[in-house]
């Protein structure tokens, strides 16, 4: 996809028509030069409602809450202090829960931007590919082994072998 111009809205709109795949990777990775997380966020929060209100296709509706999904777990460093995108983008997936036809997508928004609102969600986890996985801990820490420091100097014990 090449874009010389055009509005945001026609823009956004071609991220979810599914004709080019890597258009979505790309705007995320360039927006922020001609628009704010939220406006982005609430353009597709209307066109999830039009779609919605006048009946049209699912699929829409379907990729635009996956294009959420691949924001908020792949470019999360983006907007993971955004306040404003979180509390909008858990109205927007509300909205897809409450659809039976989105559901699923829905339900998987609002458990990722809740983990991701979660600031020590945040500290104990990394990414990986995109994907946020929690930090593994031990189930019993019985059978967790200690290091120990060396106890005597470093210096003494490479003296002490030449």
């Amino acid at each position: 996809m090449t874009i010389e111009d055009g509005t945001l809205e026609k823009i956004v709109e071609k991220l979810y028509d599914g004709t080019d795949l890597a258009a979505a990777q790309v705007f995320l990775l360039t927006y922020r030069a001609f628009a704010t997380p939220v406006a982005v966020l609430n353009i597709l929060r209307e066109r999830i409602h039009y779609h919605r209100e006048h009946g049209q296709d699912r699929v829409s509706r379907l990729r635009m809450g996956n294009f959420i999904k691949s924001w908020v777990t792949e470019y999360i460093w983006d907007i993971k202090e955004d306040k404003d995108f979180f509390k909008l983008g858990l109205k927007v997936a509300l909205d897809l829960a409450a659809d039976p036809s989105t559901s699923a997508i829905g339900q998987q928004l609002i458990t990722l931007i809740q983990k991701a609102q979660d600031a020590e969600q945040f500290e104990s986890s990394y990414m990986f590919g995109g994907a946020l996985y929690s930090t593994l801990k031990p189930v019993r820490a019985d059978r967790c082994l200690a290091v120990q420091p060396p106890r005597e100097n470093l210096s003494s014990s490479v003296s002490s072998v030449l």
